[in-house]
């Protein structure tokens, strides 16, 4: 799907992660799979990923894609409209959402790493700098929380 012309969701997407990995096996496989494809100017689609060898992320394929729930023929009957995800209003809302959301995750795990870092060390200049990398993420943390409309407290 294109979300302007020119930018189809697979480019916003790739480009908005940059280098960052998953650290779930089969999504960065798929991650892999996405980049290595857009790289041979290719966009895959799941059923790309349905015939991949690895039943792992064929699997992971047809649980992204299947849709979860079914809208019941009495909303239809009564007129209550559900917007679908792939309208690229919501599609292109979704993938900003999620995008930040992931950022926000990263940026929530370096900053626990950094203050475990920060606990450790018994080098004053050290923790001085691992204090200033703390800072650099929470400020990246709050700015996405305002972002995404997240209330912070503390």
């Amino acid at each position: 799907r294109e979300l302007e012309p020119g930018i189809s969701l697979c480019h916003y997407v790739l480009s908005e992660l940059g280098e960052i990995q998953f650290e779930t096996p089969p999504y960065n496989q798929i991650l892999t799979l996405f980049r290595e494809g857009f790289m041979q100017g290719q966009i895959l689609t799941p059923e790309h990923l349905m015939r991949d060898p690895d039943e792992t992320i064929q699997r992971e394929a047809i649980h992204l894609t299947t849709p979860r729930y079914e809208i019941s023929q009495n909303w239809l009957k009564h007129e209550i409209i559900v917007p679908r995800e792939d309208e690229i209003d919501i599609l292109a809302g979704a993938a900003y959402g999620n995008i930040l959301r992931l950022k926000k995750v990263i940026a929530e795990g370096r900053m626990a790493h950094l203050m475990q870092r920060i606990r450790e060390t018994k080098d004053a200049d050290e923790s001085d700098r691992l204090m200033q990398d703390y800072m650099h993420f929470k400020r990246v943390d709050v700015e996405i929380a305002k972002l995404l409309g997240t209330v912070i407290s503390g």
